[in-house]
Order: C-alpha cells, then structure tokens, then sequence
C-alpha cells in the first residue's frame, strides 16, 4: 500500500491518495547480519490537489515502473532495516478534474525518478512486513514545465511515498 505526498509549492492544498504496489524481490546473503536486496515492482502514486483560489479538486495519477537496491542490516531476531538508492521508469500519468474529464499528461512529466529509501521491518518464516518512505530526489514536471493540464504551480515539484509492504518468500 502506498501513501504518496507530493512535494507542492506554498499555497497548493493537498492530500495523498492511497495505492498500491505489486513486484518481487531478490536477496543475497552477506553473512548473518547482512544482506543485499533489489526489488522489481509497479508502484502506484499522485495526490489530489486544489490550486490557490479554487475549490475543485485535481487529482494526478502516476505509474512507475521501480528498481530499489537496497543494503539490509539485522538488527535483532527478526527486526532489521534497510536502505538504498531506488530508480523509477514512469510508466503512466493522468490528470482527473473534478468534472470527471481525465488527461494523458505523461509529456508533462520526466521519465525516470531517483530517490533514497530508508526501510524498517520484521521477519516472520517466509513473511516479511516493512514500512518504507521513499524521499524523491528528482522533479517530476518536465523543465521547462507545461502546465495547460496538470497545472503545477513550478518545477520544484517531487515526490515522496510512505509504504506498507507485506512479502512473501518463495524460495
């Protein structure tokens, strides 16, 4: 489950929207304590917003495709906490007004998102349950920006995503 929250300028109201992610992962072993990760999964963002003066609600819809690679630390039976750079391919973008009318804004956005995301979670079996916050490092309005449709406010604008993550091990 996602809970993103856009970076917004002053003077935007906003909220997250919630959604969800779906992927695999990959672990190797260091020794005991530590171990690297990567992931592979879709991850669903945006936030509705409403520009200053207005009262109608915009929402933005974005779909990235993620590559996290992460190094995991053991901190206590069970417990442990991990972090690393993440990289993210954008996969859709739509823009929905209040009147129901939705827009293709994937031109108005960059392709690849870079971010860093700190990890904290428990181990149980073959279940595993983490809550993550990725912190956006990267724009995501094209520069310079083309606001006919999403009507960001600049280009300032980024994206961070708390997360609630459940996994299953196979192997």
């Amino acid at each position: 489950m996602n809970l993103p929250s856009n970076i917004w300028p002053a003077g935007n109201k906003k909220e997250a929207r919630t959604h969800f992610n779906i992927g695999v992962f990959a672990q190797h072993q260091l020794n005991d304590k530590m171990a690297l990760q990567t992931e592979l999964f879709y991850s669903g963002e945006g936030a509705s917003f409403s520009k200053p003066g207005t009262e109608m609600p915009e929402h933005i819809k974005l779909g990235y495709l993620s590559l996290p690679l992460f190094f995991k630390y053991t901190i206590a039976d069970h417990f442990y906490a991990m972090a690393g750079p993440q990289i993210s391919y954008l996969l859709s973008a739509k823009c929905i007004y209040a009147n129901g009318n939705s827009y293709d804004v994937i031109k108005e956005h960059k392709k690849i998102a870079i971010g860093f995301v700190p990890v904290i979670g428990y181990d149980w079996n073959k279940f595993s349950i983490n809550l993550r916050y990725q912190i956006g490092l990267s724009k995501l309005p094209q520069t310079p920006p083309n606001w006919s449709m999403t009507h960001y406010t600049d280009d300032q604008v980024k994206s961070n995503v708390f997360s609630a993550v459940i996994s299953y091990t196979l192997f």
